[in-house]
């Protein structure tokens, strides 16, 4: 049965990755988790399918998502009101602790609009800023693109983002609820990894313990994309594999009962959920972590393939929507490849190892667990973001294992705190671990060759296929088939690398033809088509809202390349906005003779730690004279380091030589 068991398999994900490039969503991810199902029995088979859960549990997949995407497809929003662009009165609880920025504070109101509870992302202008657990009343000014029943992952109600500029104050202390305590318990944590751990260190340790990138600084968080690492900063099903699998073995050296240490790991589970604030992932990565260690005392095998599909259908029923979020296929794809590929994988690595150092098997365990997950989450990732990272499939191995004990390191030194010198020995761990990350992610994030963009479909097909292949032929055992799968994978790679680093055609922005629009905002002029915009100047606090809203009217959901020309001081905040919304390929900024203001190099550093490639024009640029005319703006690769920008207007073609 192996050989139809590889086919099946390969089978499977070519199919899905052909899929992933149709333009409907709905029948991507229904295909996905159908395809999911259909691997799921085809590993099961023996000459019988092994458990009849398994199949049950996989119809009920596919039956969610349908169900999801059918309401999608058919309502757009979920059958609500929708929340409009005025000022809308509400009355809710602070559940995050506010944090202070430059003329505003942001944090999250606990609150229920039309019958739906949920959090309203929240950016204070009043002169007073609410505290933790407060009860206020308040007139919201919400932006259209954002208020609205959003139909992701983020909760079954409202998600959404708001404006306050006046509130008045209800309650001192409101009714306690879990979100209070889990700020309470992350404002202790924070201020622990304040005292106890200093430098660039801190942010590592606080983005990657409890997600919090407040104190992360722009170079770390730009080193942590660049690495496809970013996933580190907001806890997650990584975090909990590793935090479990840490508690486990700790529990097994003392001799504990195996129903003692799964109880141990669903309290674990919960304390990571209160000081991650109960985000849509680590709920999903509690429950299939709760629903595998109890498994236990149904005397069932803890980790495989029932409790995670059991899991799947305990989340798509009580939040069906999750269906529609990359998050969620993700997280399910990558405990399947533990689930699946790990127990193989780690036996195949003991016996080339032997089993004389527990330690080392434990490292080489560690290093497995990643490996298993990266193979089942490489082609969807590739698909959706359009390229293949090289320093990722590096970075990973080297850096999860052991950035996974930095959380029970950072959680024991914030719980031990009344006992200075014990904190301050676990904070010079922790300082030495997050060193040792930053130099890994800093080193590989100035790689030329990290990564590998591409335009056609087939090349993902082909990649993801001799993975896969040559993956299963290592797993299985099939001896013949190894020095030809090693042979069509190194060749593939090869020539990806000379491709990849004498062409400069692989990453092009957008170059459509079409009527430009003018959209006036808030004291601001946007130049918009297609998919590309030339902000001329942006001012006022609510031009992020109006200049967004309009895009969206004119059909232009998210712009892939923006000019700045001629900005003003008090635009910052809407092009912040922008950038952070759209996460546009190319940024090209104004020339300049003396340094740039302190809010634009942020707004810089900002751009290249989301990835966008950020250019300077050699030249002024004034786009005001084109005005109703037709023109293609549009900016392209024109050799390993440069860009040119063409304005062609009127057939007459005005060229700008611009370099990163």
């Amino acid at each position: 049965m192996k050989a139809p068991m590889v086919l099946g398999g390969i089978s499977c994900f070519v199919l899905l990755i052909i899929l992933n490039f149709l333009e409907n969503a709905a029948v991507t991810t229904v295909a996905l988790f159908f395809l999911l199902g259909l691997f799921i029995i085809l590993i099961s088979f023996k000459k019988y399918i092994k458990s009849f859960l398994i199949f049950i549990t996989a119809c009920i997949c596919c039956i969610c998502c349908c169900f999801s995407f059918a309401v999608k497809q058919g309502f757009q929003y979920l059958p609500f009101e929708k929340l409009q662009d005025t000022k809308t009165e509400i009355t809710g609880t602070v559940c995050s602790v506010p944090e202070e920025y430059d003329g505003y504070a942001s944090y999250e109101i606990m609150t229920q609009y039309k019958g739906v509870k949920g959090k309203i992302k929240i950016y204070d202008y009043s002169e007073k800023t609410p505290s933790l657990n407060q009860s206020i009343k308040a007139r919201v000014s919400f932006s259209q693109n954002e208020g609205k029943y959003r139909l992701d992952d983020k909760s079954k109600g409202i998600y959404a983002r708001g404006t306050i500029y006046e509130y008045t104050l209800l309650k001192e202390n409101a009714d306690k609820s879990i979100y209070y305590y889990s700020a309470r318990l992350r404002q202790h944590i924070k201020k622990s990894v304040e005292k106890y751990v200093d430098g660039k260190q801190k942010g590592i340790a606080l983005s990657v313990s409890t997600g919090d990138k407040s104190m992360l600084g722009v170079v770390e968080e730009n080193a942590f994309i660049c690495t496809s690492l970013a996933h580190m900063n907001a806890v997650s099903g990584t975090h909990f594999v590793y935090i479990t699998g840490f508690l486990f073995f700790v529990c097994c050296l003392i001799g504990f009962n195996p129903k003692i240490t799964s109880i141990l790991t669903v309290i674990t589970g919960i304390f990571i959920c209160f000081a991650a604030n109960f985000t849509p992932s680590v709920i999903r990565a509690f429950i299939i972590c709760a629903i595998s260690a109890l498994a236990v005392f149904f005397r069932r095998e803890p980790f495989s393939i029932n409790s995670l599909c059991l899991a799947v259908v305990i989340i798509l029923m009580t939040n069906p929507f999750a269906a529609a979020g990359l998050s969620f296929t993700l997280s399910v794809l990558a405990c399947f490849g533990m689930f699946a590929c790990f127990s193989p994988l780690s036996n195949f690595v003991h016996a080339k190892l032997g089993y004389e150092n527990k330690y080392i098997l434990a490292i080489a365990d560690m290093l497995c667990a990643c490996i298993s997950a990266i193979l089942f989450t490489l082609p969807v990732s590739a698909c959706n973001f359009g390229y293949i990272s090289f320093t990722g499939l590096i970075a990973n191995p080297l850096v999860v294992p052991f950035a996974a004990f930095l959380p029970v390191l950072v959680f024991c030194m914030s719980l031990l705190s009344f006992l200075p010198p014990v904190a301050f020995a676990f904070g010079f761990l922790v300082k030495c671990l997050c060193q040792y990350i930053f130099a890994v992610i800093s080193i590989l994030s100035r790689l030329e060759w990290g990564y590998l963009y591409a335009d056609k479909p087939y090349i993902y097909i082909v990649a993801v296929s001799l993975i896969v292949l040559l993956m299963l032929c290592y797993l299985l055992k099939l001896k013949k088939l190894r020095k030809t799968g090693t042979l069509l994978i190194s060749t593939f790679l090869c020539v990806c690398f000379v491709s990849n680093y004498y062409m400069v055609d692989f990453k092009s922005a957008v170059q459509n033809k079409a009527e430009i629009t003018k959209i006036e905002g808030a004291n601001s002029t946007v130049i918009a088509k297609g998919n590309a915009a030339v902000i001329v100047d942006g001012g006022g606090e609510n031009a992020w809202e109006k200049i967004t809203l309009q895009l969206e009217n004119s059909g232009i959901n998210k712009l892939k390349a923006i000019v700045i020309s001629d900005i003003k001081s008090e635009s910052y905040n809407a092009l912040e906005g922008i950038i952070r919304y759209n996460r546009p390929e190319i940024l090209v900024v104004p020339a300049s003779e003396q340094p740039y203001p302190k809010k634009l190099e942020d707004l810089i550093i900002l751009s290249i730690s989301l990835g966008t490639d950020v250019i300077k024009a050699d030249r002024d640029i004034s786009l005001k004279a084109l005005d109703g005319i037709k023109t293609d703006i549009f900016a392209k690769k024109t050799s390993k380091n440069s860009y040119s920008l063409l304005l062609t207007v009127e057939s007459r073609e005005k060229s700008l030589m611009i370099s990163p």
